[in-house]
């Protein structure tokens, strides 16, 4: 499956929120998700899923990471596959 992630930080990024996940392969969309990330995404990603940022590689997870979770690793040993637009 295919994703496009979006997400919104206050300005010192402590605290975020998961404006959106957009999978473009059926069409649906969450948004205004909880910030408890690792369950969403536990839930939603699978193997070789490819997730679409504008900007994430120098935003979206690195603001995630300050976080209690690791998203580069989860993506790492789910095999998915993060494309940055931005780049």
């Amino acid at each position: 499956m295919k994703y496009v992630l979006d997400i919104e930080s206050n300005t010192d990024m402590k605290t975020i929120r998961i404006c959106g996940l957009y999978c473009i392969d059926t069409g649906e969309y969450e948004f205004d998700m909880p910030t408890t990330v690792e369950s969403t995404f536990n839930r939603i990603f699978k193997e070789g899923d490819v997730v679409y940022t504008w900007n994430g590689a120098r935003f979206d997870l690195p603001v995630i990471n300050k976080g209690a979770f690791d998203i580069e690793k989860f993506f790492k040993k789910r095999g998915v596959r993060h494309v940055d637009l931005m780049i």
